[in-house]
């Protein structure tokens, strides 16, 4: 099951498309704050946005995703379920704008019936799940590796040892490489503070 932020402002839109996407758990957002707020507090493994939002411009949106490490390899897909005769009428400059910021495919619900709409999402799906509990552990890692750069003992000894406590407690999660990079961490610490230079 993958896991797709869905951006709409009208519920019913959301519905529609959760509706053609079953087997797929959907994370709704029905504003530009809140979208924000999701993205902040999870990865996700596509988002699917409304063209036109009340509450923020959607370029700006695209612009934040494709910028921010955590989310920049999520496809992005601006999706227009009724567009109104003024849409229509702009849509194709629309269209190029969102693809030229990195958005993946522009897709007008209209033209589409459930099965083409479930297609053209397949296909813009990772081969597996993103697992966010992985996620969070490189993540920290790097944060970890960064503080042993900085000579930030302190800091990345706590990350360090969170990590492995980590590992200790959920073995099936990780694999003994997990485990030997942590304690390479730890000696690229040591090794630091014998040699600062």
């Amino acid at each position: 099951m993958f896991k797709i932020l869905v951006i709409q402002e009208i519920t019913e839109h959301i519905i529609d498309v959760e509706t053609s996407l079953p087997n797929q758990k959907i994370v709704m957002a029905t504003s530009f704050p809140e979208a924000l707020r999701n993205l902040e507090e999870s990865i996700f493994d596509l988002i699917i946005s409304e063209v036109h939002l009340e509450t923020g411009c959607v370029f700006d949106l695209l612009k934040l995703v494709k910028n921010d490490a955590k989310h920049r390899n999520t496809s992005f897909v601006f999706f227009c379920n009724t567009p109104s005769q003024l849409a229509k009428y702009v849509s194709e400059s629309v269209k190029e704008s969102a693809i030229t910021l990195g958005a993946d495919k522009f897709l007008i619900g209209r033209t589409l019936s459930v099965r083409q709409f479930r297609a053209e999402i397949e296909k813009l799906l990772p081969l597996q799940p993103v697992d966010e509990y992985m996620h969070s552990f490189v993540e920290q890692r790097i944060k970890a590796f960064n503080a042993i750069v900085r000579g930030n003992r302190k800091e990345a000894e706590k990350l360090l040892s969170d990590m492995l406590n980590r590992i200790q407690k959920n073995p099936e999660r990780y694999g003994p490489i997990d485990q030997a990079l942590i304690q390479f961490d730890l000696v690229e610490l040591l090794e630091r503070e014998r040699n600062p230079n």
